[in-house]
């Protein structure tokens, strides 16, 4: 289960984007005045600060296996391997593994 904290903030503009208006008679009001808009709404953003089991079954989570099905440079995989999850890697070029990917995971685990 995710564990979020949310912040609330008012911004200008449409009360969800928080965009400050533009085009609007003027920099800051619609008509020009000196105060900022009128419209302010409550914007709420949330991060995710942790993660827990959401059953009481009493066992340790599965850490997740990431897929990248174009792997390309292999960084998707090596941020995989350095948060300790397990990887499955596509790459449809040849080079692009002996080259690029395969040396990029061996340096991580040396």
């Amino acid at each position: 289960m995710r564990i979020t904290k949310s912040t609330r903030s008012f911004e200008s503009g449409s009360g969800r984007a928080g965009n400050l208006p533009s085009g609007k008679n003027g920099p800051k009001l619609q008509g020009g005045g000196e105060t900022v808009d009128v419209r302010r709404g409550p914007t709420v953003t949330t991060q995710t600060i942790a993660w827990q089991p959401s059953c009481e079954c009493g066992t340790n989570p599965i850490p997740q296996t990431i897929l990248d099905p174009f792997a390309g440079a292999g960084t998707t995989l090596e941020v995989a391997l350095r948060l300790g999850r397990d990887y499955i890697g596509i790459e449809l070029n040849e080079g692009y593994v002996k080259d690029l990917i395969r040396p990029r995971l061996i340096q991580l685990q040396l």
